[in-house]
């Protein structure tokens, strides 16, 4: 995470977000209404009205171009994974018409929860079918961007057979906790966790002890 000002915390590093973007953001950060600051998830571009991928929270006032991470350039078939283990499609989550939370990932490659509601945004778009290295589909628009595994992006009409996506990996153990790889290190973190460390739960609270001699 990376704290811009004040007003503006991103989860991808400020140079890597294009000109307009960074523009719009800032601008964005500055409306009479915000509360706090302004959210840039790491899948964020230009838009119209208010830039795709960022959240906007704001007191006495509804801004409608203000939405979550941006997942409605796939087709309604299309899986997402929720935090809560259960994968839905997209017509799915459009119907149940609620936030969600899904998985994110920094350019750094750290998996981290965010807020994202699912929107029916095109009902007659082109679009190009991925195939992935384990023979898995994705069907989206043409302009849609993917993650590669340097955290860089790359619309899915410019991707090139063998480029790496950043991936997401998740197994349950033997006590029934979801685990999910974090792409940076390698190593396994509790879903449960990556929600309360992404500040979805509210601050976490601390416990001083002090240890006694017997």
């Amino acid at each position: 995470m990376y704290q811009i000002n004040s007003k503006i915390i991103t989860f991808i590093p400020w140079e890597k977000i294009e000109e307009s973007a960074r523009k719009q953001i800032e601008n964005t950060s500055q409306v009479p209404c915000l509360f706090h600051h302004v959210a840039v998830m790491p899948d964020c571009h230009f838009g119209i009205g208010a830039t795709v991928g960022t959240v906007l929270p704001t007191i006495g006032a509804i801004v409608p171009a203000a939405v979550g991470v941006d997942i409605g350039c796939f087709t309604g078939d299309t899986l997402v994974p929720l935090i809560d283990g259960k994968s839905y499609s997209l017509k799915e989550l459009a119907e149940m018409d609620k936030e969600i939370i899904v998985y994110a990932c920094t350019a750094s490659g750290k998996v981290v929860a965010a807020k994202a509601t699912a929107k029916i945004t095109r009902t007659d778009a082109e679009i190009v079918k991925v195939i992935l290295d384990d023979g898995a589909e994705i069907r989206c628009t043409l302009e849609h961007r993917f993650m590669l595994r340097d955290g860089s992006f790359v619309e899915a009409k410019d991707l090139k057979a063998g480029e790496s996506l950043m991936p997401l990996y998740r197994e349950t153990d033997k006590d029934g906790y979801i685990l999910v790889q974090q792409n940076y290190s390698g190593r396994m973190q509790k879903a449960h966790w990556i929600v309360a460390r992404s500040g979805l739960l509210g601050k976490i609270p601390r416990f001083e002890y002090e240890r006694k001699k017997f």
